[in-house]
């Protein structure tokens, strides 16, 4: 967590999402100098997402499974909580797959934004525009239509400065946004996206 100071506002938060398709939205308490809990976390469960948001009301969260879905709602559909709490359900995922990405996206910057899916065999590129705004807790849209002898998307990445990575930590180059549900192009190994 940023060392936020005096900076947090009311409308300030950290979004924690978990590869179950949990979501939680924790206050900051910037008056405790002590370690403090932000999520709980259920056994085999795991972190997959945490961004610091400055301003709640103005941001979308993103979250993208490995069955190549992706799911775009209101940071506002996510009431806060504190403490030790789990969280709601921010995506529902098909029998298998995970949440393998999460982040949170500012409402002026969607329309430069992209969502990047890869299956080390194929990379994608989407515009964010392309998700429709849902309520939390569907399963979402396609993203990415797999092609066959692909088993599912292992790297996702949203954001509007997207780069990508192969094994030997060169960066890839990634293709033109193509309309969601399309497959994939052929593509080295991306292990890593980051912006």
């Amino acid at each position: 967590v940023p060392d936020v100071g005096e900076k947090a506002g009311e409308r300030a938060g950290v979004m924690m999402a978990s590869a179950s398709g949990m979501v939680k939205i924790a206050k900051i308490d910037t008056s405790s100098r002590h370690d403090f809990p932000l999520m709980g976390v259920d056994e085999g469960d795991t972190v997959v997402g945490c961004r610091y948001i400055p301003d709640m009301a103005e941001t979308f969260i993103v979250m993208v499974s490995s069955s190549g879905h992706a799911i775009r709602f209101r940071t506002r559909d996510v009431r806060p909580s504190g403490g030790p709490a789990k969280g709601v359900k921010g995506m529902n995922l098909k029998k298998g797959a995970t949440v393998i990405h999460a982040t949170v996206i500012p409402e002026g910057s969607v329309g430069d934004s992209i969502i990047v899916t890869s299956s080390q065999r194929t990379v994608k590129a989407t515009a964010m525009d392309e998700f429709p705004v849902k309520g939390r807790g569907g399963m979402g849209v396609a993203t990415q239509g797999l092609k066959r002898g692909e088993d599912g998307i292992v790297t996702a990445w949203a954001g509007d400065h997207v780069t990508a990575c192969d094994d030997d930590h060169k960066r890839v180059s990634l293709p033109e946004p193509t309309p969601r549900g399309n497959r994939g192009t052929d593509s080295p190994s991306i292990v890593t996206c980051g912006m």
